[in-house]
C-alpha cells in the first residue's frame, strides 16, 4: 500500500500499561498497511522505541500539568481538563514544523490517525490548515464513562460531573470532525451509539502476545490482584475488602489477599491477612503465588490489561462486569463473572474449593485469548477497516 501516514498519540507503544497496548498493536499493522509511518508522541517520559523500518518517532516533550491546574484551565477555555496539557502555543508549533516536514519530504498528502480521543484536541488545529487531509481517530475508552462513578464517590463529585459533560460535548465534535471514528471494543462502540448516537465506522481492538509461561501455583488459598489502585479502582478494592473478603475468611480461614502494583500498600492489614506490596519488580513471581486473580474494578471503559495479563498467565480470573470489558469470551468457561460483592465472595470460595475446574477455566481462558487476540486475527480486521480510509 503506497500510502503515508501520521500518528499522534501520547501513549508511548509497549507492554507496560494498557495505553502502550493498544498503541503498540496498531502501530504493528500500520507498519504494514503503509508504506511510510510518522510516528508523533506528546509526553512527558519516553520510553525505548520499539524498531520498525518504514517508522519515524518524533518526540515533543510534553509536561502535564496538576490536576487542579487542569481543572481551572478548563474552565477558562471551556475544554475538557484531559485535553488542557494539549493546549499550549509552543507545542503546537513543533507539531505543525514536524507536520509541514513531513508533507514537504514526503512530497505527499498523508493521512492521519490520532490515538484516543484526548489527543484529537489537535484535529481541528491540523484541519484548519489542511482541509483535505483525511483524519481518522481511534477511541481507546468511552472516556465520558470514565469518570461517572467518581462523581457519587469523590468529594468533589461536581467537578467530575461538570469534567463528564465537557467531555461527552468534545466527543461529538470530534466524532462530527473525523472523517473517521473507531472504537477500541464492540461495547464501547455500541456505547457511544446508545448513548450519545454516535456512530463510530468499526472496531479496532488490540492484539497482544506475551510469554508467560507460568506453570502451577504456590498456594490455592492466596487470592492475587496486580494492577495499580488508583482513584477510580480504589472503590472497587475497598468494597472487595469489606464485603467479600469476611465472607470469604470466614469459609476459607487460611485464605491471603495479596496485592501488588501501585498504591496497594495502603490495603495492608496483616490481621485481617491482606498484603500490599507495593510495585512488583517480577511479575511472573508475584503471579505464581494463586491460582485465583481477581479484578474489582467498578468504574472504567476500554480494555483491561490487567485481566489479559491474568488470562495469558494461567490464572483464573474473576472478575466485575467491568473487569472483562472489551475482551471477547464466554462467563464460566473463559473467566468468571460475579454481578455483586457477595456472589463475589461466592465464587471465590467455590473455585478454591474446586480446583480442578478452576484450572480448566483458566488454561481454557489462556488458549482462546492466544487464539482470538494474535496477530494474523488483528490485522484481517484492521486492515479491512484500513482500506475504506483510505479510499
Amino acid at each position: 500500500m503506497n500510502n503515508n501516514l501520521v500518528v499522534f498519540s501520547y501513549y508511548f507503544p509497549s507492554i507496560k500499561h494498557g495505553g502502550g497496548i493498544a498503541n503498540l498493536s496498531t502501530l504493528k499493522a500500520y507498519s504494514v498497511f503503509f508504506s511510510k509511518v510518522d510516528y508523533i508522541i506528546l509526553s512527558d517520559f519516553f520510553e525505548k522505541e520499539p524498531k520498525y523500518d518504514n517508522v519515524t518517532f518524533h518526540k515533543i516533550k510534553t509536561p502535564f500539568k496538576r490536576k487542579w491546574l487542569r481543572f481551572l484551565l478548563s474552565i477558562l477555555y471551556n475544554l475538557p481538563a484531559v485535553t488542557i496539557v494539549f493546549k499550549q502555543k509552543s507545542i503546537e508549533k513543533q507539531i505543525l514544523d514536524i507536520f509541514d516536514d513531513t508533507i514537504i519530504k514526503n512530497n505527499s498528502q498523508p493521512f492521519v490517525i490520532f490515538e484516543d480521543i484526548p489527543i484529537a484536541y489537535y484535529l481541528e488545529v491540523l484541519k484548519k490548515k489542511y482541509p483535505n487531509i483525511k483524519y481518522g481517530v481511534r477511541s481507546h475508552n468511552v472516556l465520558s464513562d470514565i469518570f461517572l462513578n467518581l462523581i457519587k464517590i469523590t468529594p468533589v463529585g461536581i467537578l467530575w460531573l461538570y469534567e463528564t459533560k465537557k467531555i461527552r460535548k468534545f466527543e461529538k465534535q470530534i466524532f462530527e470532525s473525523a472523517n473517521f471514528v473507531w472504537a477500541i471494543s464492540e461495547k464501547d462502540k455500541n456505547t457511544y451509539f446508545n448513548r450519545y448516537k454516535l456512530k463510530c465506522d468499526g472496531v479496532i481492538s488490540i492484539e497482544y502476545q506475551a510469554d508467560l509461561k507460568i506453570i502451577g501455583y504456590e498456594d490455592i488459598n492466596n487470592i492475587i490482584y496486580l494492577g495499580s489502585v488508583d482513584l477510580r479502582k480504589k472503590e472497587g478494592m475497598k468494597s472487595f475488602i469489606d464485603i467479600s473478603w469476611p465472607i470469604i475468611k470466614n469459609s476459607l480461614p487460611n485464605a491471603k489477599l495479596l496485592l501488588g502494583g501501585n498504591n496497594t500498600e495502603s490495603f495492608s492489614n496483616i490481621n485481617k491477612s491482606i498484603y500490599g506490596y507495593g510495585k512488583i519488580e517480577n511479575q511472573s513471581d508475584f503471579l505464581k503465588k494463586g491460582l485465583i486473580f481477581i479484578n474489582t474494578q467498578t468504574t472504567g471503559s476500554g480494555i483491561k490489561l490487567k485481566s489479559i495479563i491474568a488470562m495469558l498467565s494461567s490464572r483464573l480470573l474473576i472478575t466485575t462486569d467491568i473487569g472483562i470489558e472489551g475482551i471477547e469470551g464466554d462467563n464460566k468457561q473463559h473467566f468468571i463473572i460475579a454481578n455483586n460483592w457477595i456472589e463475589f465472595a461466592q465464587q471465590v470460595i467455590e473455585s478454591a474449593k474446586n480446583i480442578s475446574t478452576s484450572i480448566q477455566i483458566a488454561e481454557n481462558g489462556k488458549l482462546h485469548f492466544e487464539q482470538f487476540y494474535n496477530f494474523d486475527n488483528f490485522y484481517s480486521n484492521t486492515s479491512k477497516l484500513l482500506d475504506k480510509f483510505v479510499l
